[in-house]
């Protein structure tokens, strides 16, 4: 039977939450000896005694399924811990008020190192749970990115087929465009000589032409010399003719006629004027010249 004492032994099991009755009970006072009290305390405790609560009793095997849920159990492990050294302290301090303190010390030890392993056991359940979380997130992330690494590959090497097939039929491009380009070559430099002689055959023949032209030039400006020369001549026959039948006319005339025709002496003599075929002829073009020649 547990040793019920009055009052230091009503505050020890408060603080611990255990409660035992002896039957009697045994009381320490003045007059009780100590061999007395030390057989009463020494007496020891039946099996099947109320033990305190353990802390963070909801937090049951599985119960944590969430990070959150981790989260919130390890700052109530936290508070816990607090508030069981609180609750030893009280203790350890009820049971230095016994007359004999070392089983109720034994049962506060018992009692602590309990509710710590319930509190150490509810924050490893936490914590590993959050690692798990933590590894599990890596390892779908570590696939997803493989997942993503292999689509890439996948696709550069698509990428890269296509870019080698478009390389190839370029290549065969470039080649069948040089064989043609090679067997034209012969009908394109029978082309190009062709297309040359008929420019020399041109060029040739406006040099000639061009020749010609100067060379006809300089016979019509000739011709055209030649006949102004003709036409001078004429004029100055068709003058000295026209001279020389005023001086037969006047030969020939009577005298009366003459000297009716005798001019006044008081007026001076004016010159005659001269004769529109004796003008000196304007300059001729060689065109113009030219055409009287041809008519």
């Amino acid at each position: 039977m547990r040793l019920l004492c009055v009052p230091a032994c009503a505050l020890a099991a408060a603080t611990s939450g255990v409660w035992a009755v002896s039957d009697p009970p045994v009381v320490v006072t003045a007059n009780t000896t100590a061999a007395s009290a030390v057989a009463s305390v020494t007496e020891t405790v039946p099996e099947g005694s109320v033990s305190p609560a353990l802390p963070l009793p909801h937090y049951t095997a599985g119960s944590i399924d969430s990070v959150t849920v981790a989260d919130r159990a390890l700052a109530e492990a936290k508070a816990a811990q607090l508030e069981q050294e609180k609750i030893y302290v009280a203790r350890r301090q009820a049971c230095y008020t016994l007359l004999v303190a070392e089983p109720c010390l034994r049962r506060a030890i018992e009692d602590n190192a309990r509710a710590e392993r319930r509190i150490r056991a509810v924050e490893v359940d936490a914590r590993a749970f959050k690692r798990h979380q933590t590894e599990r997130e890596a390892a779908a992330a570590r696939s997803a990115k493989r997942a993503r690494d292999a689509q890439a590959d996948a696709r550069k090497q698509t990428e890269a087929a296509g870019s080698s097939n478009a390389q190839q039929q370029h290549l065969a491009r470039n080649a069948a465009a040089q064989r043609e380009f090679e067997a034209g070559a012969a009908l394109r430099e029978r082309r190009a000589a062709r297309e040359r002689k008929r420019l020399e055959s041109r060029q040739a023949a406006r040099i000639k032409k061009e020749a010609e032209l100067r060379v006809s030039a300089a016979e019509r400006g000739e011709r055209a010399r030649a006949h102004e020369v003709k036409v001078r001549e004429v004029l100055q026959r068709a003058a000295e003719k026209e001279a020389r039948a005023r001086d037969n006319a006047a030969r020939t005339a009577p005298k009366g006629a003459a000297a009716e025709v005798s001019p006044a002496p008081s007026s001076p003599a004016t010159p005659s004027a001269p004769s529109p075929l004796l003008a000196p002829l304007p300059p001729v073009r060689a065109g113009a010249a030219a055409d009287a020649v041809k008519s």
